[in-house]
């Protein structure tokens, strides 16, 4: 955690605005269970079979009734949302943590929110990237986020839209056209991404692989990522995948692994020759070409290719946009042993 020495002054808060729709929303909201005899009777709003406050009651239920003469064979949610005024709260009470926080750790005197929205799904440009990649059929890597149900929260869409109209919450906003939140908090950073000036809300580690200043609302910290830092993050997720935004990573490669093969890479810059001028990015690089190229098990370069196409393609969905990089933009494969 580190404190900014700035006095005075006023600051520009570039929030993650997808998560205040997800998380107010969700607070603002009861979900039970219930089982219905099947999918079509849920999506068709019959009546359901029995109610459950948990799912792992209507799991449990469901698998006792396959025993019966009479099994039921889906189990679907039931939303009871709390009044809007309870939504509004929720929003509220987020902003004014993210307040509250840099307050504690910086000495500005006001703020000016800007708040960043992704653009619908079916126009994100990663799905595009994915698209680039059918080869990849063969190793059975799955679509960008086609993990995630379709169901938002009841309030979303009215949350959004008191955000993006109340000049008192939020003095600029935008959504994204092709692209996410996160890419366009990136290109909204200074390419001086230490002018202190400028901080990032949000409780998503991606935005760890933007260099500047950080604040984290749900654990009250403020904290600097500087441009190395930034790049570490990346090819840690590239390493680890993403389970969130369902971007498979290497088998068996959580974080002390994947620390662990970055940390023996950045002790080995020290030994590196200087007339190769070789930076710790390119270091970084090699070391999760060598991995992905080691699940081929063979020294053929054609067996190696999808390997090495499944590592450019988890780079191209992880790469955050930003002034002077837009595109992640490394395609080579050479690794210096």
């Amino acid at each position: 955690m580190n404190d900014c020495e700035v006095r005075g002054g006023t600051a520009e808060v570039l929030v993650d605005a997808d998560l205040i729709l997800y998380k107010a929303g969700y607070a603002s909201q009861r979900t039970n269970w219930a089982i219905w005899h099947d999918e079509a009777s849920y999506l068709s709003g019959e009546p359901y079979v029995e109610e459950f406050e948990y799912k792992a009651q209507a799991t449990s239920e469901l698998c006792n009734r396959f025993k019966s003469d009479h099994p039921c064979g889906y189990i679907g949610s039931l939303i009871y949302p709390e009044p809007w005024e309870t939504a509004l709260e929720c929003v509220h009470a987020i902003k004014d943590k993210i307040i509250r926080t840099l307050d504690t750790h910086t000495m500005y005197s006001d703020y000016i929110f800007k708040c960043f929205f992704s653009c619908p799904s079916q126009d994100n440009f990663r799905h595009v990237t994915y698209n680039k990649f059918k080869l990849l059929d063969s190793l059975n890597i799955p679509g960008y986020k086609q993990n995630r149900g379709a169901t938002k929260p009841h309030w979303f869409y009215k949350i959004k839209q008191f955000i993006q109209s109340d000049p008192d919450f939020c003095q600029y906003a935008e959504q994204g056209i092709d692209n996410e939140a996160d890419d366009l908090i990136g290109l909204a950073m200074s390419k001086d991404y230490l002018n202190p000036g400028t901080i990032i809300a949000s409780i998503d580690k991606d935005l760890d692989t933007l260099p500047g200043y950080h604040v984290n609302w749900d654990k009250y910290i403020f904290y600097t990522v500087d441009y190395d830092m930034s790049i570490y993050n990346f090819y840690r997720q590239v390493l680890m995948g993403d389970r969130i935004d369902n971007i498979i990573g290497l088998y068996g490669v959580g974080p002390v692994r994947a620390d662990k093969i970055l940390g023996d890479v950045y002790r080995k810059q020290f030994s590196v020759d200087p007339k190769e001028d070789i930076s710790i990015e390119d270091l970084w690089h090699d070391v999760c070409i060598r991995e992905y190229k080691s699940l081929s098990n063979s020294d053929d370069k054609e067996k190696q290719k999808p390997f090495l196409d499944w590592l450019n393609l988890n780079c191209n969905l992880l790469w955050l946009q930003r002034q002077g990089r837009c595109e992640w933009g490394r395609d080579e494969y050479t690794f210096r042993e």
